[in-house]
């Protein structure tokens, strides 16, 4: 399954680089572009234990954009209603 295999190269790059290896190492050795691996870096969340998953990462996305929305919502109000007097 190759989801999981790209699972695993970006959670070993990462591991990598947080160990302090160099980026220029890390992308040679693995075959990868260091956008890939920055890209993987800053969405690098030790909280959560997903960070590296494709669907994921997605449903995050997603989950923030819905947050924002809805808070601009409460911020604004119901659409349609008037305020009070």
């Amino acid at each position: 399954m190759r989801n999981k295999e790209d699972e695993k190269l970006r959670k070993i790059a990462v591991e990598r680089y947080l160990n302090g290896e160099a980026p220029k190492t890390i992308c040679s050795s693995m075959h990868k572009s260091s956008s890939w691996l920055l890209k993987w870096v800053d969405r690098h969340d030790p909280n959560d234990p997903q960070w590296y998953c494709t669907g994921w990462i997605m449903r995050r996305k997603k989950e923030k954009e819905n947050k924002e929305k809805g808070s601009l919502l409460r911020k604004r109000g119901t659409p349609g209603s008037s305020p009070r007097r």
